[in-house]
């Protein structure tokens, strides 16, 4: 695997102020949320994390900063003037699936990412969230390391263009079942074949488990460590891949360490959807 460990890792994604629900209940307290926010704080068990997005002059760069504490820089997270992104999803109680969301893009939406510095050569990337806004972050890293993404059905389905080329540029591809599915229909073909940079793809099925693939053909699946209850599904595969991803930068070896890698990523995942406080962060 081309990672190699620097003990710094990029993360490039959302920030927003979520709100969550089953249905015909109260919504939760707002808490700091979307895939930067939720990676950043998984991978930075394990490293030194540099995120970059957008949040809104009503959070702040020193509110965020208390939020997520010292091993998150947030050099690369501007500011602009209105509210941050939010987001509302409520589950049905009975499957834990999405019944609906709700967005309010914010700042979100006037958005153009432009970088700071704070990186190191070949410095590892992961990107979540728009595809559009991610190519162009990229493409301003003098000298970016490996780079992994994480897929979203929005984005495939809305924005392909981007977000096939964003795909184009990584080694490593997260996925849920709908999305690979979505990629293996339009594509015409495996994506591991189709994108020539990708070594694996981690490909998440909820509750039965993920596959793991590999460039060479084989794959090797994970059932997971133990099966739970919900209390709040969203962001359980962005902590998964903040994982991998942090483990990964910290030098653990997907030839020799994906049994622990996987095991440690799906205990994180149970417990953000099982509201653990360190991923649950509420805004004062």
């Amino acid at each position: 695997m081309v990672f190699t460990s620097n003990k710094r890792l990029t993360i490039f994604g959302t920030i927003a102020v979520c709100r969550t629900r089953f249905s015909h209940e109260k919504y939760s307290m707002p808490y700091i949320g979307g895939n930067g926010i939720l990676t950043s704080l998984a991978a930075s068990n394990y490293v030194n994390v540099d995120m970059a997005g957008v949040v809104g002059s009503d959070i702040g760069i020193s509110k965020l900063s208390k939020l997520l504490g010292s091993s998150i820089a947030l050099d690369n997270v501007d500011v602009l003037d209105g509210e941050s992104f939010k987001y509302d999803a409520t589950y049905s109680k009975k499957s834990a699936e999405l019944i609906q969301e709700e967005t309010n893009f914010g700042v979100y939406q006037n958005y153009s990412p432009n970088v700071n510095g704070g990186f190191y050569a070949g410095q590892a990337v992961f990107c979540g969230g728009n595809p559009k806004h991610a190519l162009t972050f990229i493409e301003q890293i003098l000298d970016p390391g490996p780079i992994a993404v994480s897929t979203l059905l929005y984005h495939l389905k809305k924005t392909n263009e981007y977000a096939l080329k964003l795909i184009d540029k990584a080694s490593i591809l997260f996925t849920n079942k709908m999305e690979y599915q979505f990629l293996l229909e339009n594509l015409g073909e495996e994506p591991l074949s189709y994108f020539k940079k990708l070594e694996c793809i981690f490909n998440t099925n909820g509750s039965k488990g993920v596959d793991v693939i590999f460039s060479d053909g084989h794959s090797v699946f994970f059932r997971p460590p133990k099966v739970v209850t919900p209390l709040n599904p969203t962001n359980a595969g962005d902590v998964f891949a903040g994982t991998v991803v942090g483990m990964l930068s910290a030098g653990y070896k997907l030839s020799e360490d994906l049994n622990q890698i996987v095991k440690s990523a799906g205990t994180e995942a149970v417990k953000v959807i099982l509201n653990d406080g360190y991923y649950r962060r509420v805004i004062p």
